[in-house]
């Protein structure tokens, strides 16, 4: 039987999707979960627990790749589009 998965906790139960596809690319490039799953936790022990990270997205595996870990290491990240304006960036910094 499958497990459910809660909507809040998606991120923390992304290993059960195993090698089904989790995002194709731009360049029709095929990312499992399980593949998704590594390098999200390969990035969240680069950051401490409960900070606050700006997180610059775009329409990219390496941004949802960010999200999830952020997620998974319990991180704070503030999504903002890659369109900003760079004053308004600086202003939030």
């Amino acid at each position: 039987m499958r497990k459910i998965v809660k909507a809040m906790d998606f991120y923390n139960d992304i290993g059960l999707y195993g090698d089904t596809t989790a995002i194709i690319s731009e360049n029709s490039e095929h990312f499992s979960y399980d593949e998704l799953l590594k390098a999200a936790d390969a990035l969240k022990i680069q950051f401490k627990k409960r900070c606050l990270v700006f997180s610059v997205c775009e329409n990219s595996l390496e941004s949802v790749v960010g999200y999830i870990g952020f997620l998974r290491a319990s991180i704070v990240s503030v999504l903002i589009s890659d369109g900003i304006n760079n004053e308004l960036f600086d202003d939030l910094l």
